[in-house]
């Protein structure tokens, strides 16, 4: 198991797909999931991002805390069609470093590739 107070971001995973294009679709949706959490919960999650692992890009929204990244995922739960998850990002994406923006120029996301 991991501590939480061991990791410095919390993500809430909730697409894994092939493309960028079908990866910009999820983080699409999760920042309009995101706009109806309660605002405790809205003002403490970051934007949402492409983590590539392997040939596959999960998108997921990083919290800075585990207790709000839970109580997020139990308030969008309900919502994601395939599930979510938690996972610490340390722990999840070793060695990660932004790549390249994907994306419309003023909506880009960066997409962070996790090591080996």
């Amino acid at each position: 198991d991991i501590d939480p107070s061991d990791s410095k971001r919390w993500l809430i995973v909730a697409g894994a797909d092939q493309s960028d294009e079908a990866a910009l679709v999820e983080v699409k949706r999760l920042k309009a999931l995101v706009a109806e959490l309660p605002d405790n919960l809205k003002t403490a999650a970051l934007p949402p991002q492409i983590y590539l692992i392997g040939s596959w890009r999960r998108t997921a929204v990083p919290f800075k805390s585990h207790a709000i990244a839970a109580a997020a995922l139990e308030a969008l739960l309900p919502k994601l069609p395939y599930g979510g998850y938690l996972r610490a990002e340390a722990q999840w994406c070793p060695d990660a470093t932004a790549g390249t923006s994907v994306g419309p120029k003023k909506d880009s996301t960066v997409v962070i590739k996790c090591g080996p």
